[in-house]
């Protein structure tokens, strides 16, 4: 089946704003007396905040969550002015569109916000679709918000490439049934992807490009 699409996970993909989720996690988690664990960058990668706050920093009580939720909002809407795109993005959407594939953006972020990093690092022209996980019952690594994201191009998931840098993102994109590409610019790797690259360049060139541009093998 060939390839009409390209979902990308947002933050950590195609925009730099680790820095900023990290640091309002950070402020938030101090603010009850917790601190984040040393890999806290990596596993939180594609969890909901809910996710995060149940499953990484195992806090269940409602007030503590409450808080936690509204210091990390307060944070994040402080700071995400300062969020940029990667500088290997805009070459490689470009050549996706001038190949006539479809962009959509399948974020744990909450929309409101989604929307605002593509109107303030402009790729709002670049896209056709955009899902949250906060639309769908299960955050990642369910498949929901890639499905729904598929569906709002109006494409089977065969039809569409997931993209995300992290493991979270490459078993929502598999159990999706789309081939999962992990994107990781500190070339770190995962086993799970259908394959790993280190730029959004290597996407669109050599053997992804090849899969990308002309038909494409199973997903499986």
């Amino acid at each position: 089946m060939v390839i009409k699409a390209v979902i990308f996970d947002l933050n950590g993909t195609l925009i730099d704003d680790s820095e900023i989720i990290n640091e309002a996690w950070r402020s938030a988690a101090g603010s009850i007396g917790i601190r984040l664990p040393v890999d806290f960058d990596f596993i939180r990668r594609g969890l909901t905040s809910s996710d995060i706050i149940t499953k990484i920093l195992k806090v269940t009580n409602a007030e503590e969550m409450y808080a936690l939720l509204k210091r990390r909002s307060y944070e994040i809407n402080k700071n995400i002015d300062r969020s940029l795109l990667f500088p290997d993005v805009i070459p490689a959407l470009d050549k996706l569109k001038q190949k006539h594939k479809n962009i959509a953006i399948a974020s744990s972020m909450e929309p409101n916000l989604i929307e605002r990093l593509l109107e303030l690092t402009g790729l709002k022209s670049y896209v056709d679709g955009v899902a949250s996980s906060k639309e769908v019952k299960n955050g990642k690594p369910a498949p929901d918000v890639f499905l729904l994201a598929a569906d709002r191009l109006g494409l089977g998931p065969g039809e569409c490439m997931a993209v995300g840098d992290s493991p979270n993102d490459i078993l929502a994109g598999k159990a999706a049934g789309m081939i999962s590409i992990f994107l990781s610019r500190k070339n770190e790797k995962f086993e799970g992807a259908y394959t790993n690259i280190k730029s959004m360049e290597e996407l669109v060139e050599n053997g992804i490009g090849d899969l990308l541009f002309r038909q494409a093998p199973d997903s499986d």
